[in-house]
């Protein structure tokens, strides 16, 4: 079963209590929130045919209003690391990068991945 934004938003509903976006924060939106988009999917197969390890890659893009606000969300992000729910085996979160959102901005970016490992 090939694992959908949904599915992954539900994930995240019930870790994180940010507003969660499918592909972009909008630029109205005047809190700290995350963006959410699908890097890849995959699966390994056993000799049979069967699919096993099936897996999704993710990138979650938090954006803050200020630099203030940003290690108590990339904690709260961070707490989904390792964990999983009936639709998730395991889930590793990594944080990749953060970065102003464009040039003297004091909106931040940050960037984490997701590996989503499928019961």
């Amino acid at each position: 079963m090939t694992v959908l934004v949904n599915d992954v938003i539900k994930f995240l509903k019930g870790r994180i209590s940010l507003p969660i976006y499918d592909s972009f924060v909008p630029e109205s939106e005047t809190d700290t929130a995350v963006a959410l988009y699908n890097i890849t999917n995959s699966q390994n197969r056993e000799i049979t045919g069967l699919p096993v390890e099936k897996t999704s890659f993710w990138r979650l893009s938090l954006v803050t209003q200020t630099p203030h606000d940003l290690p108590d969300a990339v904690t709260e992000i961070l707490r989904t690391d390792n964990t999983g729910d009936e639709r998730f085996q395991t889930v590793y979160t990594e944080i990749v990068n953060t970065e102003p959102r464009e040039v003297g901005s004091l909106i931040q970016r940050t960037f984490f991945d997701l590996t989503m490992y499928e019961r």
